[in-house]
């Protein structure tokens, strides 16, 4: 009996032995393999950004070295970046037989899936992963693919945002109003309000059931600011887009139908009716740019009385770029305005407008954007007195500076402090104005 227990012992401990003799063995082959010339010749051409050249390298290592973990792992990346989502589908599912843990591979493999328009299998994959430490910027971005799949899954996606917000000015009477043809004259009696202002955006997006590249888009917004002292400045504002998107080679172009209607304290009244045309995409793998192509037709009534209509057509273009963390957002927009100047000849006024944005990020909640615009506004007649005295025509010269620090407070509110301060130079001192002003704002996303 002491022999057959002792043989048993001697069984179990070569056995034990043996198994950690290949650990170790299989260890030593993973270390040789990392510190190989071609292992390390394939990771540094797909840190360069190669992907081709190095699912054409990882490819060849897989083949040799099969089942491997790392090699599988960057052929799959290989292969993603380069959308053969067939094949990084296979690299990440071999991973995962190797590792079932390896939380990384299956965070790819969900990302994959959800390319491959396999919602269902990339919601299951996108939830293993949260049972697992990861980090919250990746927990965040996992929220939301899956907010995005239960969305598809409901064929259609509804966004609403909410604003709520408080500021003061010291120069309430004047500012740069685009949709009013003239900016006010500058008041001799400038005086500082408070003002509490209240935006609410809804965005729907039903895709077509036949073609996933097309989608019916809507937007409505609603806009509300009321002054505490000077009510004649009260505005309400309504908006309402709708048109057809489609997305084809990472570019999405939209044409829709817009209309808009601005209430001045009941004394201005306009409605803006007119088409608008947008596409935007990537130019590369980060950069991003914008096209925006408006035509409106504008009706405004003042004092109930009907005013002369006008025509407007815009041109905008913006440019997208990260520098490091931070985002660099370069813009530019041309408007032409033409008003039916009854027995005279039309009025035209030209609007040109630069704008450099720069967000940065502070800490993991916190960012400051700083905003900087000049905005160049011609008028090719004049109705003013110094205008017909002189002959000269008006041109306004406004610089804007905008300091924005917002935190967020959770997934869905963000709250924020903004400083604003506005300069007109003009060559026509009646309009001439400064203006600073200061607003705390309260973001809700639903």
């Amino acid at each position: 009996m002491l022999k057959k227990n002792l043989l048993i012992i001697c069984f179990i401990f070569f056995g034990i032995t043996n198994i950690y003799a290949q650990k170790n063995l299989q260890l030593n082959q993973n270390n040789k393999i990392r510190k190989s010339t071609q292992y390390q010749n394939a990771l540094r051409t797909f840190k360069s950004g190669d992907f081709e050249k190095s699912l054409k390298l990882f490819g060849e290592l897989s083949t040799k070295y099969i089942g491997d973990e790392y090699i599988e792992f960057y052929y799959g990346r290989s292969a993603f970046e380069v959308k053969k989502y067939e094949l990084a589908y296979s690299a990440f599912d071999r991973v995962l037989i190797a590792n079932e843990s390896n939380h990384r591979a299956r965070l790819e493999l969900a990302r994959t899936l959800f390319l491959m328009k396999a919602y269902k299998q990339s919601k299951k994959e996108f939830s293993r992963v949260l049972l697992a430490p990861i980090p919250k910027t990746v927990r965040t971005q996992i929220d939301k693919f899956i907010k995005m799949i239960e969305d598809k899954e409901s064929g259609y996606i509804l966004n609403k945002v909410a604003i709520f917000g408080i500021g003061w000015s010291d120069n309430i009477e004047n500012t740069a109003n685009d949709y009013l043809f003239n900016n006010q004259l500058q008041s001799q009696n400038i005086q500082e309000d408070f003002s509490f202002k209240a935006v609410v955006v809804g965005n729907l997006i039903a895709p077509f059931k036949k073609d996933n590249k097309k989608a019916w888009e809507s937007t409505a917004v609603l806009f509300l600011q009321e002054q505490d002292t000077v009510k004649k400045n009260n505005i309400f504002v309504t908006s309402l887009s709708t048109g057809i998107s489609y997305i084809e080679k990472g570019f999405k172009s939209t044409t829709s139908f817009t209309y808009d209607h601005i209430w001045i304290d009941n004394k201005h009244n306009m409605t803006f009716i007119g088409l608008a045309y947008n596409l935007k995409g990537k130019t590369n793998k980060t950069n991003m740019i914008s096209l925006d192509i408006k035509l409106k037709d504008k009706n405004m009534y003042k004092n109930i009385d009907k005013a002369k209509d006008s025509r407007i057509i815009e041109f905008g273009l913006s440019y997208t770029m990260p520098i490091h963390k931070d985002i660099l957002v370069l813009s530019a927009n041309h408007s032409s305005e033409t008003k039916d100047g009854g027995t005279r000849v039309d009025i035209t006024k030209d609007i040109n407008k630069l704008k450099v944005s720069y967000d940065k990020k502070i800490f993991d909640n916190y960012k400051t954007i700083f905003n900087y615009q000049y905005q160049q506004d011609t008028y090719s007649q004049m109705r003013s007195l110094a205008g017909l005295i002189t002959g000269e025509k008006r041109e306004d010269i406004i610089h804007s500076c905008t300091l924005k620090v917002s935190k967020k407070l959770g997934k869905k509110k963000i709250i924020d402090l903004e400083l604003n301060h506005i300069k007109n130079d003009t060559n026509h001192d009646a309009y001439a104005y400064k203006k600073q002003s200061v607003s705390l704002n309260y973001t809700i996303i639903f």
